[in-house]
C-alpha cells in the first residue's frame, strides 16, 4: 500500500533473525515485489512464522519506549521471540495496558443451516465441573471397564479426561431445551446429548400411553431410569398407573445398558467425554455403557468433507448419483474405526461393477448343471465357509473394512479362480455347490447391500421371507476341507517359483518339468526342521550328517525351513501329501494360468545327474525347456 501510494515508512527494527537481518518484513517484500492480496498473505505468513521460531528480540529494545516500560523491555533483549511474547503479554495484562481477546482459529466456522457461527462471551454463564477428582475417578473408572474401538484412541479419552475442566453447558440462542432452573438459557448441544440414549429405550411407550410433559417429572425419571422410589407413590404423584410405570421400568431395564455409543474422532475431546462423566454421575455401575467405537472424517476424494468447508454431498443426491447399496458398500469398504473414510466415484465404480457381475451369476445360475465334485468344488466350499468365519470376526470386531473386502473383492477373486480351475477341465461349474456358496454370500452382504439382496432373494430364488430375518450364516467346519486350502496353496507357491524362472529365462519356453520329492525319511527332516523353531544346533543334535553330501542337504533342508510360511509350515507337519498327485491334478489349471505346458513327474537320482538340481519337500526341481 504504502509503495503503491508513493508514501515513505520509518521502518522500526524489533526482530532479529540469524542470516536474514532485523527488517524481514520490509526484505521480503521488496525482494519478492507481491503483485496481490494472496501474495501479501503468503509473505506475511511466512514472516510472521520466521521470526517466531528463529527470531530473538534486539538488544537495544528499550530505546523504542517511554522511561516508564525500559526497565522490563531491558528483559526482553536477546529472548526468543516465543518468551518474549509470553513476558510481555504477562507484563501488559497485570499492569492494566493491555487485555486478553478470543479469535477463532479455524474462521469462518457454519452451521449445518448454512449461517456463520458467532462466539461470544457471555456473563452468569453456567458449566458443568469436570474439574472434580472424585467425578475425574468415576470417569476413570468407567472408562476402565469399557471396550474402546479402536483400542488406540483409548489414550485420547484418558488424556481428555486429564485436562477437561469447567465446561460451559448453556447458551442464549439457537434451538435447544431450556436450562430447567434458568429458563433464559438453552442447553448447548454437546452437553444436551450425553445421556439421550437412554430416552430412546422408553419413548415409543411414553408415546403408546400418551404420557404428556406434565407427568414426566423427576419423581418419574428416578423411578424409571435408576430404580429409586415406591411405584405406587410414583404413581400418584405422576398420575401414570403403576403398571405402566413398571412397565417402562423393564423396557429401560431391557436395552440399559447401552452397548455401543458410534461417534466421530473429533468428540472425543468434547461430547464422547461428557458420555462417560455423565454417565458414571448419573447411573450405578452395572447400567455404565460398554463400549464406544470411534469414526473417522469421511473425505470426498481425498478431501475433508465437512459442514464448515461446505463441500458435503448431501445424502438424497448421493443416493440418486450413486445408489443406495453401492454407496452404503463404498462407504464400509474405505471404514477402518478411528481412520478417514475415503469416499471415491472410482471405487463406486468398481463396486458397481463388482455387485452386477454377481447379480448377473445368480440369474445365469440354472445355466449350471455339472455334478462333479471335484478339486475346484472342495477348495469353492471350504474357502466360502472361511469366508464365514472370517467375516463374523470381523463383524463382531467392527472390522467393516475387512469385511466388505472378504465378501466382495475375496469372493469374487474366488469365484474367478473356481471358474478357471473348472474351465481347465473342460467342464462347467457344479451348480449345487455354486447355489449354496452364492446363499451364503448374499446373506454376508444383506447388512451391506439390503435392497439388493431382498431383490435377489424374492425375484431370482423366489423365496418368500425376507432374508433380513434369514439367520446369519454359520461357520460349517465339517464342509472346510484344511487340506484342499493349503494344497491350493502350494500351486500357487509354485506357481510363483516358475514365473520367477521364466522372467529371466532366456529363449522361448517350450515346457515347465516338475520332479517331486517322495522320499519319507527326507520329508521327516523337514518335520524335525521345523519343530527346531530356526535353531540350527537343535535340528543338527537330532541328525548327524554322515559325509559333506547329506551336510549340504540337511543344510538345504534347514534354510527351506526358514523360509516356509505358516501355511506351509502346517501343510509339511500335519498332512503327508504326495505331491506329484496333487500337481498332477492340478497342471492343467498351472498350464492355463502359465501359458505353457506343465510335466509333473517324480524326483530320482537320474534327474540330479542329469541337471544337476535338488527337489526338496514343497519345493520341486523346476527344468524349463
Amino acid at each position: 500500500y504504502m509503495k503503491k501510494n508513493n508514501k515513505d515508512v520509518e521502518v522500526i527494527p524489533v526482530i532479529f533473525v540469524e542470516g536474514l537481518g532485523n527488517t524481514l518484513g520490509k526484505d521480503v517484500v521488496e525482494k519478492n515485489n507481491p503483485k496481490s492480496d494472496a501474495d501479501l498473505k503468503k509473505l506475511t505468513e511466512y514472516v510472521y512464522r520466521t521470526e517466531y521460531n528463529k527470531g530473538v528480540m534486539i538488544s537495544d529494545l528499550e530505546k523504542l519506549v517511554k522511561e516508564d516500560y525500559k526497565e522490563e523491555l531491558r528483559k526482553l533483549s536477546g529472548l526468543p521471540v516465543p518468551k518474549a511474547r509470553e513476558a510481555i503479554t504477562e507484563f501488559m495484562i497485570s499492569n492494566n495496558i493491555g487485555r486478553k481477546i478470543f479469535e477463532i482459529m479455524n474462521k469462518p466456522v457454519y452451521c449445518r443451516c448454512g449461517t456463520e457461527i458467532v462466539v461470544k462471551l457471555l456473563k452468569d454463564q453456567w458449566f458443568l465441573d469436570y474439574s472434580r477428582s472424585d467425578w475425574k475417578e468415576l470417569a476413570r473408572k468407567l472408562l476402565g471397564n469399557m471396550r474402546i474401538i479402536p483400542d488406540e484412541v483409548r489414550k485420547d479419552f484418558e488424556f481428555t479426561i486429564g485436562w477437561l475442566e469447567k465446561r460451559a453447558c448453556a447458551r442464549t440462542r439457537g434451538l435447544g431445551t431450556p436450562l430447567p432452573w434458568d429458563k433464559k438459557w438453552i442447553i448447548e448441544s454437546l452437553s444436551d446429548s450425553t445421556i439421550y440414549m437412554a430416552y430412546y429405550t422408553i419413548a415409543h411407550k411414553i408415546k403408546k400411553y400418551r404420557i404428556t410433559l406434565s407427568h414426566l417429572t423427576p419423581e418419574f425419571w428416578d423411578y424409571v431410569m435408576l430404580g429409586l422410589g415406591n411405584v405406587e407413590e410414583v404413581s400418584k404423584r405422576t398420575g401414570i398407573t403403576a403398571d405402566v410405570l413398571k412397565e417402562l421400568r423393564e423396557e429401560f431395564l431391557y436395552w440399559y445398558p447401552l452397548d455401543i455409543r458410534h461417534s466421530g474422532k473429533d468428540l472425543i475431546p468434547n461430547h464422547l467425554t461428557f458420555f462417560i462423566f455423565n454417565h458414571a454421575a448419573i447411573f450405578p455401575e452395572n447400567l455404565w455403557p460398554k463400549a464406544i467405537a470411534v469414526n473417522g472424517l469421511v473425505l470426498y476424494e481425498g478431501k475433508k468433507m465437512s459442514k464448515s468447508l461446505r463441500n458435503i454431498i448431501p445424502l438424497r443426491k448421493g443416493l440418486k448419483m450413486f445408489g443406495i447399496d453401492i454407496m452404503r458398500i463404498a462407504l464400509s469398504s474405505t471404514a477402518d474405526m478411528g481412520s478417514d473414510v475415503n469416499f471415491s466415484e472410482t471405487l463406486v465404480k468398481t463396486i458397481g461393477e463388482t455387485v452386477r457381475k454377481i447379480f448377473d451369476l445368480f440369474n445365469n445360475l440354472d445355466n449350471y448343471k455339472d455334478e462333479t465334485h471335484g478339486f475346484p468344488e472342495k477348495w469353492l466350499l471350504s474357502i466360502s465357509y472361511k469366508m464365514v468365519e472370517n467375516v463374523t470376526k470381523y463383524m463382531e470386531n467392527i472390522e467393516l473394512r475387512n469385511a466388505i473386502n472378504e465378501i466382495l473383492f475375496m469372493f469374487t477373486s474366488n469365484l474367478d479362480e473356481y471358474f478357471n480351475m473348472v474351465s481347465a477341465e473342460n467342464r462347467n461349474a457344479n451348480g449345487r455347490i455354486l447355489r449354496e456358496v452364492l446363499i451364503t454370500w448374499l446373506k454376508l452382504i444383506t447388512p451391506f447391500a439390503p435392497h439388493l439382496a431382498e431383490e435377489i432373494w424374492h425375484e431370482i430364488l423366489h423365496r418368500q421371507e425376507f432374508i433380513v430375518n434369514e439367520k446369519w450364516p454359520e461357520v460349517e467346519k465339517a464342509k472346510i476341507d484344511e487340506l484342499a486350502l493349503l494344497e491350493y496353496e502350494y500351486m500357487n507357491r509354485i506357481i510363483e517359483d516358475i514365473r520367477s524362472i521364466l522372467n529371466v529365462y532366456k529363449g522361448e519356453p517350450k515346457k515347465v518339468s516338475l520332479y517331486c520329492v517322495r522320499d519319507k525319511e527326507i520329508k521327516e527332516l523337514l518335520k524335525d526342521a521345523i519343530k527346531s523353531n530356526g535353531q540350527s544346533k537343535t535340528f543338527m543334535d537330532l541328525h548327524r550328517p554322515k559325509n559333506k553330501d547329506e551336510a549340504r542337504l540337511f543344510q538345504r533342508i534347514f534354510n527351506e525351513s526358514l523360509e516356509l510360511d505358516d501355511d506351509m509350515k502346517k501343510l509339511a507337519l500335519n498332512f503327508d501329501i504326495d505331491e506329484t498327485s496333487v500337481l498332477g491334478q492340478l497342471s492343467r489349471y498351472m498350464e492355463k494360468k502359465l501359458g505353457i505346458k506343465v510335466e509333473i513327474n517324480e524326483y530320482n537320482l537320474k534327474i540330479k545327474e542329469l541337471y544337476k538340481k535338488d527337489a526338496l519337500p514343497l519345493r520341486p526341481a523346476i527344468i524349463v525347456e
